[in-house]
């Protein structure tokens, strides 16, 4: 497995006006990784993918997202983000339109997350959905649980205490976009309260992934993979130090974006983290970058803004050199929320059978 963060760049269509205005075009695709200026064909930008405007959210997902996908369904973590310029196309990209019934990367990963689970005849699995609002490198909100206010950090005794997070069960695709849907509702409706937590945030969407042999009720084993999408707002713009932070006991350091990525570029020593299912959320997303996540990021620019696309592709290129350190998260315990359904599932069919009642055919796939 290439362990390096994925980067790629989408350049936006232009608008219908920039096309009156006959607006100039400043960047260009060449091959399917390289994107150059116009003014300086030399100056060549190296990435994974160099999506066109011509490219379809289907296409980048294909191309670009799907390996994340097929490695959290083995049990590694992985995140697909989108991040750019302010109206460069983040949220299109990953949530598509409904207006005009374009799906996004999240449509297309989550399909494919659940065909690949139904087509897996040796596992079982259990998914849970948590969608979450980060602002400043923090948790704002919870926003699959019923309370309206702001999640309080309390730090006690050189410790940061976080709440855990609201998880809902899924069994099918569909289930996954109406819990999104609920979250978007609730994040606009929040979003009116006049505090400085209600602009510039960023949409999380973790789906925690278990899985287990058939016979786990026997091993007790199951591996644990978080599946992350982060869409940033229209109004947010959104930089890797929002979700990424350099820890030292109680201190903090949100760095500027270029300065994060070039640090943690240079910090392979970084230390790694098995992350159990109930792991505060911010202590996931240091593991983005530089950690055990398989990352891919969809940097989006316009290509009609010549000088802050620069800092773009620049940021994107640093990413590009960071490595992570993959691992397949396994734990042999009672208290896993598989395990636990799979032992009460295994208990009612010997009792069933103790009763003479016949069960027809075995289980083969399960999300509980």
């Amino acid at each position: 497995m290439d362990n390096y963060v994925k980067v790629a760049v989408r350049i936006k269509p232009l608008t219908s006006s920039e096309k009156e205005e006959e607006a100039a075009v400043h960047w260009k695709t060449k091959a399917s990784s390289y994107i150059y200026p116009v003014a300086d064909p030399s100056n060549i930008y190296t990435f994974s993918h160099a999506f066109t405007e011509k490219d379809d959210n289907e296409v980048i997902y294909s191309k670009f997202c799907s390996p994340v996908v097929q490695s959290a369904v083995k049990g590694f973590n992985g995140a697909i983000i989108a991040y750019g310029q302010v109206s460069s196309g983040k949220t299109f990209t990953m949530m598509g339109d409904d207006d005009i019934k374009i799906e996004g990367i999240i449509h297309f990963s989550v399909y494919d997350l659940f065909k690949l689970i139904e087509n897996n005849f040796d596992r079982i699995y259990f998914i849970r959905i948590a969608c979450l609002e980060i602002h400043k490198g923090k948790i704002s909100r919870d926003l699959l649980c019923d309370s309206n206010e702001f999640l309080p950090i309390q730090e006690k005794n050189d410790r940061i205490n976080r709440p855990l997070l609201t998880r809902y069960t899924v069994q099918e695709p569909q289930d996954v976009f109406n819990f999104i849907k609920e979250a978007q509702k609730k994040r606009e409706t929040k979003s009116t309260l006049k505090t400085e937590n209600s602009s510039g945030s960023s949409l999380v969407i973790d789906l925690l992934i278990e899985s287990g042999p058939m016979k786990v009720e026997e091993e007790n084993e199951a591996e644990l993979s978080h599946l992350l999408f982060l869409d940033p707002t229209e109004n947010s713009d959104f930089q890797p130090n929002e979700i990424v932070s350099i820890s030292n006991k109680r201190q903090k350091l949100l760095m500027q974006p270029k300065e994060v990525a070039r640090y943690l570029a240079n910090n392979k020593g970084k230390s790694q983290f098995i992350i159990p299912q109930d792991t505060p959320i911010l202590e996931i997303y240091e593991n983005i970058l530089g950690g055990n996540f398989v990352t891919a990021i969809i940097c989006t620019i316009s290509p009609t803004n010549l000088h802050e696309t620069y800092a773009y592709l620049e940021i994107a290129t640093l990413a590009r050199s960071i490595q992570n350190k993959p691992v397949s998260t396994r734990i042999i315990s009672n208290n896993v929320q598989l395990v636990r359904y799979v032992n009460q599932l295994a208990q009612l069919i010997r009792k069933m059978q103790s009763d003479r009642l016949y069960i027809m055919g075995p289980v083969l796939y399960c999300t509980i």
